[in-house]
């Protein structure tokens, strides 16, 4: 029988992060943010940065169910239940730990960016100047931004859980596959109703999709490096 870490589609996971890598890339060399944010907002800011739906719902709401399904899941490793059963305890730990790592890492990048929010801006009727998120990189005059905004928080409620559909693939391939479209999903949703309040652009949200996800391949395929095999 094949150890439950292996997965003949690693060169395709890794070409696949890669790739998408470069599109994030290429979508911030397009200078999209900006643009896309002037259809939102003005210079009085932007009008649905209080909607209920927006800032109760799909803000308050939706970060207390993220916590809720994350403690629930780490519960799993000790006392597993439904399809995460079906997994070996070690694999439960490996899946849980990349979540929080990925949690972690979201904090920390955001804790040291530059990159101020769309309603901070002078031009949405805040006081801060625009810079890029990767302004950080040319010098202490950057730092005139700071508001720790880059990456996308709110959005990696859902894209955290990017490791969940590859630990799930060996033992319960259908509901790995319709996990990872309903992180996707979610997580964009997420995202995107923080760019119509103002407090992300575009490119914030697709970093913290992308960074979750090379967290979630790293700690699979190390992983199974660990085991002695390849996955």
């Amino acid at each position: 029988m094949a150890h439950p870490l292996a997965h003949p589609a690693r060169h395709k996971l890794l070409l696949a992060l890669l790739l998408s890598g470069l599109g994030v890339l290429a979508l911030d060399a397009l200078g999209l943010d900006l643009p896309l944010a002037r259809w939102l907002g003005n210079g009085q800011g932007f009008p649905l940065r209080d909607h209920w739906v927006l800032s109760t719902v799909l803000h308050s709401g939706a970060r207390s169910v993220g916590w809720l399904v994350l403690l629930a899941l780490t519960l799993c490793t000790v006392r597993p239940v439904g399809i995460f059963a079906a997994m070996a305890h070690r694999e439960r730990v490996w899946m849980v730990a990349s979540i929080w790592l990925s949690v972690v890492l979201i904090a920390v990048v955001k804790g040291i960016s530059t990159s101020a929010c769309p309603w901070d801006l002078v031009e949405f009727g805040g006081t801060t100047p625009y810079l890029s998120h990767w302004s950080w990189l040319t010098g202490p005059a950057a730092s005139a931004s700071g508001g720790h905004c880059f990456p996308a928080g709110h959005a990696s409620t859902a894209f955290a859980f990017l490791a969940v559909p590859l630990w799930l693939h060996r033992v319960q391939p259908t509901w790995a596959w319709r996990s990872l479209w309903g992180i996707l999903a979610t997580g964009l949703v997420l995202g995107v109703a923080q760019q119509v309040r103002g407090a992300h652009f575009l490119s914030h949200t697709l970093w913290s999709a992308w960074l979750c996800a090379a967290v979630a391949l790293a700690a699979f395929l190390g992983a199974g490096q660990r085991q002695g095999r390849e996955i």
